[in-house]
């Protein structure tokens, strides 16, 4: 009897600390992942994410809402106060005290702050560590003096002209609900990539929560699922979905995503989702020489819309907390997402047929 209670007693204390020990391990892999990029890219990249995100997002794309707010507030509100629940009401059944349910209770929030971590990198944050799409298209290899990029500019300007006067003012622009991923999937098998499963991007329930955060889209990477803010210029939307859309393909670096959703934006059929892509990358910029006047009105009109939502004094905060993850992931925190316009324009020069 003895024996099968110790033997029970360690089980018990295994199942209280296995998310612990996974976590540990995992971040091990983390700290060694850097070095490998090719061997993450080829057996995690293209290998297990691909395998896992093609059933989750085979899954959720069959569902016409944003999973994200239920996904955060079930990890981050109701889980955690579940297992506070539980710990004390063990306590109190067991006659064990306060101290001890408290203690229980840390140990179990700790337990399943591992097993989150764990799912996280697991799930998709090794992609941080894969061999850079920049580097896979080679435009690593190409050096931008100001002289060169003056002329990249000019040619891109040229190019969003020529574009505007086949496209109406997106002043009086609806909002657009509907995303897929066939353009970034069509652009992905171009360059040599795997074809992204079929999916779809989603409007957030708190679009104008989100917006005055200063956060345009986020990928639940819990349910593989595209997220983005309607509370938007319909403009912005167009490229923060194909951007999300982008990490659901594997690209975890911000400049990786926005360069993805850039070219497979470019290389559309269509004039305005091409339009679309230039108005984003001038309004990211803030660069306006060159352009055409009815250009210039039309960036207005963002700025116009975008004015209506003031960002909330909790946006520092997080963005500084957001900066120091991408850090930590060997980014360049957020400035990461001006690289994306730095790769997008060289993509431009290097890879974009002129009109």
């Amino acid at each position: 009897m003895w024996s099968d209670s110790r033997k029970r007693e360690k089980a018990s204390w295994l199942r209280a600390t296995l998310g612990i020990w996974v976590a540990i391990v995992v971040a091990i892999l983390w700290a060694v992942a850097p070095r490998f990029p090719s061997f993450v890219n080829n057996f995690y990249s293209d290998g297990w994410y691909a395998f896992v995100s093609s059933i989750g997002a085979g899954v959720t794309r069959n569902l016409s809402f944003s999973t994200l707010e239920i996904t955060l507030l079930a990890v981050v509100v109701i889980l955690p106060f579940i297992l506070l629940m539980l710990s004390l009401a063990k306590a109190s059944r067991h006659r064990l005290g306060l101290l001890w349910g408290v203690g229980r209770t840390l140990l179990a929030w700790l337990n399943y702050a591992g097993w989150v971590w764990a799912a996280f990198a697991l799930l998709w944050g090794f992609n941080h560590f894969r061999t850079p799409l920049p580097e896979q298209l080679e435009l690593d290899k190409y050096q931008m003096t100001a002289e060169t990029q003056q002329l990249m500019l000019q040619a891109a300007a040229e190019q969003t002209n020529a574009l505007g006067k086949q496209v109406d003012s997106i002043c009086a622009m609806s909002a657009i609900e509907q995303f897929d991923s066939a353009a970034l999937s069509r652009w992905s098998a171009s360059v040599g990539q795997k074809e992204l499963v079929y999916s779809y991007a989603r409007p957030m329930m708190l679009s104008g929560l989100s917006t005055r955060l200063r956060v345009s889209g986020v990928y639940n990477l819990f349910l593989f699922q595209p997220t983005y803010s309607l509370a938007q210029h319909p403009v912005l939307t167009m490229f923060t979905a194909q951007h999300e859309l982008a990490h659901l393909a594997g690209w975890a670096g911000e400049d990786e995503a926005s360069l993805a959703a850039y070219a497979s934006m470019w290389h559309s059929d269509d004039a305005l989702v091409q339009y679309a892509a230039w108005l984003s990358f001038w309004w990211r910029t803030g660069e306006r020489d060159n352009l055409a006047a009815d250009v210039v009105a039309d960036l207005g009109c963002i700025r116009q819309f975008q004015q209506v939502f003031e960002p909330l004094p909790v946006a520092n905060q997080m963005w500084q907390a957001y900066d120091s993850y991408l850090q930590v992931a060997g980014g360049g925190g957020v400035k990461d997402y001006e690289k994306g316009e730095h790769y997008a324009l060289l993509y431009f020069w290097y890879r974009v047929p002129r009109n």
